[in-house]
């Protein structure tokens, strides 16, 4: 090869240069061949230290491994039905906390080369500040205003006796009412002294003012409600990017998708991974459908559909509370908040339907139920368990079968709870 040649291989150079750079074809060979024979080594050596050099540079912010190719050899979450019994002890497994003892065995008798799609959690801390308010204030705040409302309503009924104070249990009221003294001690510490000089005064109840009051300490209760569900949200959010940080920089293959984070990871590098207070996060199978799915694939419904039996579907909400809508529109936006808890690992609604009467599955057939378990345990009730696929729901099948005069109550959850730990 020529000097000219030589130059033209490394390719990217102005012709000219090569050209002032190449000596011309009449200096003789035979003076070159020394220094030209050392230069090309010398020039190896260069490229062989630059590469060393080079390429750990280029792949320094590499993680160690990327998605895996063999998606069918990654272990999934493919559990349906019912959520596992909360109550079994799952050891720990390589000091990590894992959901379920079904993932305890999976892990155990995995192949080595298999992955596992894992959400890493955190434990959901009460003391996570939300709007100014720890987690623990918002809730005790909100038990505190359910505890008063319920006085408030019972109050209603006891308020235009226990004006009377001592002539209740002593000679009775004008009206005939006598109570024992231990009934109306109990009433009386029940509500407190406080709160009855709010509404009792001088022998007089006013009881617009505890109607006023109890719609007004609801509607708190249900705003607190409302903070808690978003700082759960918030929480989980600032927990997927702190802990997609924790665990990228220690060279595993992490993915953020709708808000979720996905792990990737094989039970070795699991087992042997040098995390911080280990004991501290939770390991749980991810969902394949979720990671496939793209944020928006799950239709919501239209406010399109009227005339539910409002007073008889309770839907169930983040925090294990029950709550019956007030209009139709936001009984659909209940449903919707369902959808969207897809976040949460399950892509099903459970319906409980309590009835007066015998039920039979072909009642429930247009609701495009998965599974139906029909029973009736007494002879005054009988119950049907509906699973759902949220996408699939017909709430005008829905909204038929809640205005039957047989049908007493229908309770609306996910099929599993929402979990202790976010992911």
């Amino acid at each position: 090869m020529t000097n000219t040649n030589i130059y033209r291989s490394l390719g990217g150079l102005d012709p000219e240069l090569i050209a002032k750079a190449a000596p011309a074809e009449t200096v003789q060979k035979k003076k070159r061949n020394g220094w030209v024979k050392w230069a090309s080594l010398a020039a190896c050596f260069a490229l062989i230290l630059s590469t060393i050099i080079v390429i750990p540079m280029l792949s320094k912010d590499e993680p160690s491994f990327g998605l895996p190719t063999d998606i069918d050899n990654i272990i999934w979450n493919t559990d349906i039905g019912d959520a596992p019994d909360i109550s079994i002890q799952v050891p720990l497994w390589e000091g990590w906390r894992v959901d379920s003892y079904s993932l305890y065995q999976k892990l155990d008798r995995a192949a080595p080369n298999q992955y596992f799609a894992l959400h890493i959690s955190k434990t959901f801390s009460d003391g996570f500040v939300f709007n100014g308010k720890t987690v623990a204030q918002i809730r005790q705040e909100k038990e505190d205003k359910c505890s008063l409302f319920e006085k408030l309503a019972q109050l209603l009924k006891d308020g235009d006796v226990l004006k009377y104070g001592d002539l209740v249990y002593t000679i009775g009221t004008p009206e005939g009412e006598k109570w024992a003294k231990e009934l109306y001690d109990q009433r009386i510490e029940y509500y407190g002294e406080d709160l009855l000089s709010n509404y009792i005064v001088d022998g007089e109840f006013n009881k617009a003012q505890v109607e006023e009051d109890s719609s007004n300490v609801f509607a708190e209760a249900e705003q607190l409600e409302i903070m808690a569900d978003d700082a759960y949200k918030a929480y989980h959010s600032s927990y997927v990017d702190d802990t997609e940080k924790v665990f990228s920089e220690l060279g595993l293959c992490t993915i953020v998708k709708n808000n979720k984070l996905f792990v990737f990871i094989q039970k070795e590098k699991l087992a042997n991974l040098e995390v911080v207070d280990k004991g501290s996060y939770k390991l749980s199978l991810a969902k394949r459908r979720n990671y496939e799915h793209e944020e928006g694939d799950i239709p919501t419904y239209e406010n399109n559909v009227t005339g539910f039996a409002l007073e008889k579907i309770e839907c169930e909400t983040f925090d294990h509370s029950s709550r019956f809508a007030k209009t139709d529109a936001e009984l659909i936006d209940k449903i919707n908040a369902m959808i969207v808890a897809g976040q949460y690992d399950t892509d099903r609604i459970m319906i409980s339907i309590t009835s007066s009467t015998a039920l039979s599955e072909e009642v429930f057939k247009d609701i495009n139920y998965e599974t139906i378990n029909v029973t009736r345990k007494y002879q005054t009730s009988a119950f049907a368990w509906l699973s759902v696929k949220y996408e699939n729901i017909n709430l005008e099948a829905l909204k038929e079968i809640s205005n039957m005069n047989t049908i007493k109550f229908i309770s609306i959850y996910l099929e599993i709870g929402v979990p202790e730990l976010a992911g």
